[in-house]
């Protein structure tokens, strides 16, 4: 009995510490809990999804270039969202102030910012998550469902959508 294997209480050797997953698509992207987003979303009158949004791209740019979301087109959505929001705020200080509401050439030009704002807005969640889900391609199970993006990038919840499926991802991992 002098084999040191024969001892039924020695400790284990096994290594039992988790696998290193750095390497998973989803590295990169910081953790932020998709209620953080909403929250802030909130109490920043809807800047902060559009933040979020912006961070992530940058993400995805700087480490998967292959998959780079062009940034004229970020900057044009953004530029485009910051001018129909101003508008929508002095729209807004405008029917509180006199009453009235705006009509003619100015509202028309505001309506029509506002339409492509939008449609860039959900262009720019869509491509985020065709980009998001080429990086999950390694990961079964792990894809971010297009149709959903679509509906709430309608009503502007994609952010807050695909803040989540970033973050299950990194916790399966």
């Amino acid at each position: 009995m002098s084999d040191p294997t024969d001892n039924p209480y020695k400790a284990p050797e096994a290594d039992i510490a988790p696998e290193d997953r750095s390497d998973s698509g989803f590295a990169p992207f910081p953790r932020f809990s998709a209620w953080w987003v909403f929250l802030l979303g909130i109490v920043t009158l809807g800047i902060y999804p559009l933040y979020w949004m912006f961070s992530r791209t940058q993400i995805l740019n700087k480490h998967f270039p292959e998959l780079a979301i062009a940034a004229a087109f970020v900057w044009s959505a953004i530029v485009l969202y910051a001018i129909d929001w101003l508008t929508g705020l002095a729209d807004v200080i405008q029917t509180f102030g006199s009453g009235a509401v705006a009509t003619g050439p100015a509202a028309t030009g505001s309506l029509v910012i506002s339409i492509v704002a939008w449609i860039l807005l959900i262009a720019w969640s869509m491509m985020l998550c065709n980009r998001l889900n080429r990086v999950s391609d390694e990961i079964p199970g792990e894809h971010v469902n297009p149709v959903v993006t679509f509906f709430l990038a309608l009503i502007y919840m994609s952010p807050i959508y695909l803040a989540y499926k970033i973050n299950q991802a990194k916790d399966r991992f």
